[in-house]
């Protein structure tokens, strides 16, 4: 079965389904990004299970073994308006390798956002497809202004930061930035 086909088999029952080659340098390899559902817990586990040390300790600013039921509950608990994200898959067969979440804070405007690429699927352009979805949906839910926390050192978070308009940062203590960024 071609790559295509077996992403779209395994996504057959995805909803607004998003699809893209952001994959270039590798063959062509196709990406389906998609509305993360509160079903997704099991796919959410895939990615996180697949990230590496370092890996962990850039998307959670501290080491980071193991993920409780609890961290799955709150993650996959999706509402698509104050809680949403979305969730890349690629490969054949195709497998969940990154996701993107915001949370709305207590400025109906503002949503704090996280984002996570598996190890093998860094540096292929997923982050920038997940926070350009991302987006798109927040811009639905009335948000207007991204914000998170990254490591001074996260250089793949900066290159992202670039990418949105009227951004600023504030190093916050211990290497960590706080960044801020127009969506719209």
């Amino acid at each position: 079965m071609p790559a295509n086909d077996s992403l779209m088999a395994t996504l057959s029952g995805a909803r607004e389904l998003v699809q893209t080659h952001a994959d270039r340098r590798r063959g062509n390899n196709p990406v389906a990004i998609r509305a993360l559902h509160s079903g997704d817990r099991e796919l959410l586990t895939m990615i996180l299970e697949r990230l590496g040390p370092r890996s962990r300790i850039q998307r959670f600013l501290a080491p980071r073994p193991a993920f409780s039921g609890r961290d799955l509950a709150i993650t996959s608990s999706v509402d698509g308006w104050n809680h949403a994200g979305v969730i890349a898959f690629a490969g054949s067969p195709a497998l969940p390798v990154g996701a993107a979440y915001y949370v709305r804070t207590d400025d109906h405007e503002v949503a704090e956002t996280a984002i996570e690429v598996v190890d093998d699927w860094q540096r292929r352009g997923i982050g920038r497809l997940l926070i350009a979805e991302l987006r798109v949906r927040a811009l639905q839910a009335g948000i207007r202004r991204f914000e998170w926390f990254a490591f001074e050192s996260n250089h793949a978070v900066a290159a992202l930061a670039r990418d949105l308009s009227d951004r600023r940062s504030v190093r916050v203590g211990d290497g960590v930035i706080r960044w801020s960024a127009e969506i719209c």
